[in-house]
Parts: C-alpha cells; sequence; structure tokens
C-alpha cells in the first residue's frame, strides 16, 4: 500500500477516536441503473400535450398510435423496438364518477327510499328542482304503496304465490331529467331517464335506465376520439396511427 499522509481533525472536546481506513479492491462506483419507463395514462388531450413537448425528441417511426374504440381510448407507444425505453401514453375516456354513482344504464338496483335520499341529497343534478322534490316524495311513498297492494292480493288468492312482479300500479313518473356530465372532463349534458320497478314478493328494486344516453355516449365517444386523433396526426405525421 501506497504511504499517504492524512489531517485528522478532532471536533471540540474530543481527544481520542478511532480512525478505519479500508482499501478497496475494485472502484466503488454505483450501478448503471435502467431508465424509467414511461406509463401516463390521462384524460382526452394527454397524448397531445406530451407530443407539442416532445415531438422534436422522439423518433416518429419508432412510435405507433393504436385507437380502441371499445375500450375508449388512445394510445401512444415511444420507442416501440426497444425493451429498456419503450413507453406508453394514454388517453382514457372514462365515464364521470357521479354518472356511475347513480347507475344510469348499469343495472344498478335500488331500493325506494334509498333512491330517495339520493335524488334528495344529489338534487343539483336535477333539470329541474320541483321535479326532483315530486320523485323524492313519490319514491318515500313507493315502498308502502307496494306493501298495501302485497297484503291485499295475498288476501284475495291466497298465499300459494310468491311473485308479485308487474302486479302493483306505480305512481313513479314515465321519464325525468338529469343535467349531468357523462365523462370526466366533459360538460354537463342533459340526459331523459326512466325509473323501472321490479317486485318480487316483499322485495322492491329500481333501476335507472337511460335509451337516449346510450346513443349519446357511443356519438360522444366517437366524436372525442376523432378529434384526438387529428390532432395527434397533425403534430406526429410520420407516426403510424392503427384503429384496433
Amino acid at each position: 500500500m501506497e504511504d499517504k499522509k492524512f489531517n485528522v481533525v478532532f471536533q471540540s472536546g474530543v481527544e481520542k477516536a478511532e480512525l478505519i481506513i479500508r482499501e478497496l479492491k475494485e472502484e466503488n462506483v454505483l450501478p448503471v441503473a435502467r431508465p424509467i419507463k414511461v406509463g401516463i395514462i390521462g384524460t382526452p388531450g394527454t397524448i397531445r400535450d406530451f407530443l407539442d413537448k416532445r415531438i422534436n425528441e422522439l423518433p416518429q417511426k419508432q412510435c405507433h398510435v393504436l385507437v380502441d374504440r371499445d375500450n375508449n381510448k388512445i394510445v401512444l407507444v415511444i420507442n416501440e423496438s426497444d425493451h429498456y425505453t419503450v413507453g406508453t401514453i394514454t388517453d382514457k375516456l372514462e365515464f364521470h364518477p357521479k354518472l356511475i354513482e347513480f347507475g344510469i344504464n348499469m343495472k344498478k338496483g335500488w331500493d325506494p327510499l334509498e333512491l330517495g335520499q339520493f335524488f334528495k341529497m344529489n338534487r343539483s343534478y336535477f333539470y329541474d328542482r320541483a321535479e326532483n322534490m315530486a320523485i323524492v316524495a313519490t319514491l318515500r311513498d313507493f315502498k308502502a304503496k307496494v306493501d298495501v297492494s302485497i297484503e291485499k292480493m295475498k288476501s284475495d288468492v291466497g298465499s300459494f304465490a310468491d311473485n308479485y312482479s308487474g302486479a302493483v300500479t306505480s305512481n313513479l313518473p314515465g321519464e325525468f331529467k338529469l343535467n349531468i356530465p357523462v365523462f370526466k372532463g366533459g360538460d354537463r349534458e342533459t340526459l331523459e331517464v326512466e325509473i323501472w320497478a321490479t317486485v318480487t314478493g316483499r322485495d322492491v328494486s329500481l333501476q335507472l335506465v337511460s335509451p337516449g344516453a346510450v346513443n349519446f355516449m357511443e356519438e360522444e365517444r366517437d366524436k372525442i376520439l376523432d378529434f384526438q386523433k387529428e390532432r395527434i396526426m397533425e403534430i406526429a405525421p410520420e407516426t403510424a396511427i392503427m384503429e384496433v
């Protein structure tokens, strides 16, 4: 070992200390870490914003775009042939959390009292405040009227039947209007919604359905994805774009 001189300075008040010196056989160098792969998922426009800032750094012909309408998304794959640096940026079109909470066209069953309370707490999403109050009042009394009708049927025809579906005449509204965003990041839309009632024994289940919402969702989805697709083509004209 080559002789070396060290100047050791003790902390004030320290008279004695131990100094340990180790000789390394190899250079003490940190290992090279793999690159962190890009994996971003955002609302429609995320890919466009990414490309706006990074297009000059990307080899366009080593990237491709997949438009997946069935899953409501567009995926940009960058550095497609490099295992270490390949990454994805995704425009994901998702239903608004409040639309999911209402359960429209999602086969979600509601108890009448539970639905009435939910409507009352979400009055701001109704197109008409007075209509909301009337529906809440109707739902509050609906279960009681069902029970009375069932008791009358049992007294008239006996107790051998346990299925009373469709036997109760409902005073629920034929339809009402909601003013609610359909997709995350989107504006509020006016949807016409119906309440379907199923009565089995003493169990009452209500579902919210909107045939018009189905058409709107498909048309709006295609409109949004097509717009983002065109913007990507403008920014990255040499990148392959494919429908899957």
